[in-house]
């Protein structure tokens, strides 16, 4: 089994994740990350990862109020690169993954600070790669809007591809240190990145680019608000011809990575999303509801990678899970409804209403008609089918939907002592339905403290996770050496 730890303090999906009594203050110390990152550690995760918002989430009319006064989830990115490097440095063993985005970061970019991670921590560096989901972080890089969700996977792959062309420019054995006869580095074992060509997936003039995505800056953002064929420029500019210039020529300005290359991670629902998922991801992020919406999301998962000429066992697909844990079933109740009553229903429907960038919600109308009436709001389509789904199983109303989601947005909330707990969790991974999960906090960092203390020996007693780390880089600990 798996486990990958998403790490966002002081928000998430608990609205009231800040307020609890046992969340710590310190979030914004180094300290707090190294102290986390070591109790991951000792729980033997395999990695921890830092997720990203480039813009403070806003409502259907463009304001942050809602989200900062509540301390709403988003309220506080801090740098991904940077909290990486806090949790690195403080640990041996647990791989850290940095959140960037292919839409507003250049590939030459992306490579450098991945394999510099990478190689300062001995090969432990994962990119979770996201195209970016909200008008408001366009905004924030001189854009009107982002670009549609197909030019902005268009304009991934082309990205990606460059990245691992980046990380190959240097061959394993190229940098010889050979102080006695003057050699730094050979420079035949150095080279450019290879031309793909117009129509090779992820190169130049990639599947379906728009003009959106073209240019030389290497990332939608460098062109900026009415560049030539950017977003809001001129129609004439744009043109059905295949852009042939490269998004970086390489080489890249550090040797091989000591794992071969950083782990790739992705989370992606939608249909392009599952595409570029089975194409590049080697970590897949997944949200069901169920067992059942699990088993089929790894499956079509896998399949989609199969059909993509790929060894499906090298895909970990993770669900999201958010324990609540306690050395009994009794306690971790008692713990839940203790967090379930911080909730104000005033609030938890303003935050709803926000998620879904609505002006006005009326609480006693049906849940579902609600979030299909504004369907795209929140950027992921798998989210909103999953809470559709739950509303139409259980008849909830706006209310009950909106006191649900403040918990945890509906996402499986395993409760119990460590056997409750573990039994689930074995259950779906003997099924077929994971190979292991995503693990999210309620309350940092007592969520996290309670599973590593209460659930991870219980596991380990059972033989589903790993007592000790086989090797000292990420990819060995996920099987994909």
């Amino acid at each position: 089994m798996h486990l990958v730890a998403l790490v966002n303090p002081p928000t998430g999906r608990y609205a009231a994740a800040w307020r609890h009594p046992a969340a710590a203050g310190n979030w914004l110390s180094a300290d707090f990350y190294a102290d986390l990152a070591r109790t991951l550690e000792r729980g033997r995760f395999d990695m921890m990862f830092f997720p990203d918002a480039l813009a403070v989430p806003e409502d259907h009319a463009g304001a942050t109020g809602t989200t900062l006064r509540t301390g709403g989830k988003g309220a506080i990115h801090l740098d991904p690169l940077t909290l990486a490097s806090a949790a690195l440095a403080a640990t041996t063993r647990i791989g850290v993954g940095a959140t960037v985005s292919t839409t507003f970061v250049p590939p030459y970019a992306i490579a450098r600070s991945m394999l510099s991670l990478d190689h300062l921590s001995g090969g432990r560096a994962a990119w979770n790669i996201v195209t970016s989901h909200s008008d408001a972080e366009a905004r924030n890089f001189g854009l009107p809007e982002l670009p549609p969700k197909d030019a902005r996977y268009d304009h991934a792959d082309r990205v990606v591809q460059t990245v691992l062309d980046l990380w190959d420019t240097w061959r394993p054995d190229a940098l010889r240190l050979d102080a006695a006869g003057g050699v730094f580095a050979d420079p035949t074992r150095v080279g450019r990145i290879p031309d793909r060509g117009a129509g090779a997936p992820g190169a130049s003039g990639g599947p379906g680019e728009s003009g959106a995505s073209r240019g030389s800056g290497g990332s939608v953002a460098s062109r900026g608000s009415g560049a030539s064929g950017g977003p809001g420029g001129s129609s004439e500019e744009t043109s059905d011809e295949a852009p042939t210039t490269p998004l970086s020529r390489g080489p890249l300005s550090l040797p091989a990575s000591p794992q071969g290359r950083p782990v790739l991670m992705q989370a992606g629902a939608s249909a392009r999303g599952k595409e570029f998922a089975a194409r590049w991801a080697e970590v897949v992020f997944v949200v069901a509801d169920d067992a059942d919406g699990m088993r089929a999301l790894r499956t079509e998962l896998r399949d989609r990678a199969r059909s993509a000429g790929r060894d499906p066992d090298r895909l970990k697909v993770l669900p999201a899970i958010q324990p609540v844990a306690a050395a009994t079933d009794a306690a971790a109740a008692a713990h839940l409804a203790g967090m379930t009553d911080l909730l104000d229903p005033v609030e938890t429907l303003r935050y709803l209403a926000r998620l879904l960038h609505a002006e006005h919600l009326d609480p006693d109308a049906p849940g579902a008609d609600a979030v299909e009436a504004h369907r795209g709001a929140t950027g992921s389509t798998g989210f909103e089918d999953m809470l559709i789904r739950a509303c139409r199983r259980e008849s909830l109303t706006v209310q009950q939907l909106a006191d649900r989601q403040a918990i945890s947005q509906l996402g499986p909330l395993p409760t119990g002592s460590p056997q409750t707990v573990a039994d689930e969790l074995c259950g779906l991974v003997e099924t077929g339905a994971a190979d292991g999960f995503v693990v999210m906090a309620t309350v940092y960092p007592d969520s996290f403290d309670r599973f590593v203390e209460h659930v991870v020996p219980e596991l380990q007693r059972r033989g589903h996770l790993r007592r000790d780390y086989a090797g000292p880089t990420l990819r060995e600990h996920l099987g994909l050496r």
